[in-house]
């Protein structure tokens, strides 16, 4: 149970720090041409993004579940699912609410960073920034952190 927990612990703080977004390198932004889209002007959307996390000499695959639901109370919600395949197990989610500035500069950012691997780090910066000094934008839930 210890080594479970670990992994728990190991995976959420990669995926919950640096946002599904913005993993750990520039080659993780999978986002598609239709998810693009449909962020900038808020339409109905999802897909799944999958990523490996190398830590502790072990990968860990990870599942993201990106949603665009829609605008509501006139902010662009999001909300972004994470499971670890390894235990087929919710680990968090991210749920956003962003203004239509916010979102087409998501989206723009996203754009270069798949275009230009050197403009990943605006894209990170940015996104960490809503997630971590915004609570107004973006609340990041850790499941395994509810359970201790």
């Amino acid at each position: 149970m210890q080594y479970y927990i670990k992994i728990f612990l190991i995976v959420l703080i990669l995926c919950l720090n640096t946002n599904v977004y913005a993993q750990a390198s520039s080659d993780m932004v999978k986002f598609s041409p239709d998810y693009i889209r449909r962020l900038r002007v808020c339409g109905p959307h999802q897909e799944s993004i999958f990523y490996n996390i190398d830590a502790d000499e072990t990968t860990y695959h990870i599942k993201a579940t990106e949603t665009i639901i829609g605008i509501r109370d006139g902010k662009c919600r999001t909300k972004t699912v994470l499971v670890l395949k390894d235990f087929d197990v919710t680990a968090g989610k991210i749920e956003c609410a962003y203004n239509e500035q916010q979102r087409k500069t998501i989206a723009d950012k996203i754009t270069e960073a798949q275009n230009n691997p050197k403009k990943f780090p605006e894209l990170q910066k940015l996104l960490n920034y809503y997630r971590k000094q915004r609570p107004d934008v973006c609340k990041p839930t850790n499941y395994f952190a509810e359970e201790d």
